[in-house]
């Protein structure tokens, strides 16, 4: 029920704007400080004109990973901003004499979400409506170029002026133009930025692992700590109920 659920949102997505799929389960290797970092990039999706090719990359999640600007600046969710700087490494080898130009990341959260009876308009459930809210909530969460003339092809319905926002991207308008407020969206220069920061950070980590850095020293933020999901309780020794041991906040 899930895959279909899945497959019925991912052609609905893809039918709403002009992006195609280019690569599947692209593999990368990136060199750092005597290190090597191998992945796998989900998808990659490519929009072209006549000198320009615009990039979206998508990664699949089984659970709720949602985009967060700050997780990223504190190392801690670095996949989507490195997969959109290999994916565009690889397309300016592949497109030689064309402009690379990031246009959105995201992740895909694979789900079948339940509709809320209360939550419906009517007293008696339309099925568009109800094919609506859901197709609402499986909308990608990352982050869209905020560039008309770009986030135009990741749904062609946000041409219209009277549009409200999209079911296919994290984008709301008001008055035609993107309501920030409501909005996941950097400019050109931000994705760039990302890029870079991230780049450092993954040389700054591959220094600190040459030098042996395994003390365990878990992070937390807000409610979430690198405790939550890690395998090794057994073996690592953290406990704060002992001295010297605490959370990086």
């Amino acid at each position: 029920r899930i895959t279909r659920k899945t497959l019925w949102a991912l052609q609905h997505q893809a039918k709403k704007g002009d992006f195609r799929t280019a690569y599947c389960e692209l593999p990368f290797k990136i060199a750092e400080e005597g290190l090597e970092l191998h992945g796998r990039i989900d998808r990659v999706d490519v929009y072209e004109d006549k000198l320009d090719t615009y990039v979206r990359v998508i990664d699949y999640k089984s659970g709720r990973t949602r985009f967060d600007l700050s997780l990223i600046y504190h190392g801690l969710q670095l996949q989507l901003v490195t997969y959109m700087d290999v994916a565009m490494e690889e397309l300016r080898k592949r497109d030689r004499g064309r402009s690379i130009h990031p246009a959105g990341l995201y992740y895909y959260n694979i789900n079948d979400p339940v509709i809320k009876y209360s939550e419906l308009s009517g007293r008696e459930p339309a099925s568009e409506e109800v094919r609506d809210m859901a197709l609402k909530s499986l909308r990608m969460n990352g982050l869209s170029n905020s560039d008309p003339d770009i986030y135009v092809h990741l749904d062609r319905s946000l041409a219209d002026e009277a549009a409200a926002g999209s079911k296919v991207v994290p984008i709301r308008l008001k008055g035609g133009d993107i309501w920030e407020a409501y909005s996941s969206v950097c400019g050109t220069k931000g994705f760039e930025r990302l890029m870079e920061a991230t780049r450092r950070r993954i040389g700054e980590d591959a220094v600190l692992i040459r030098q042996g850095r395994i003390e365990a020293s878990p992070y937390k933020l807000g409610d979430d700590t690198g405790c939550r999901y890690c395998p090794y309780h057994s073996v690592c020794g953290f406990d704060t109920s002992l001295p010297g041991y605490g959370y990086r906040r």
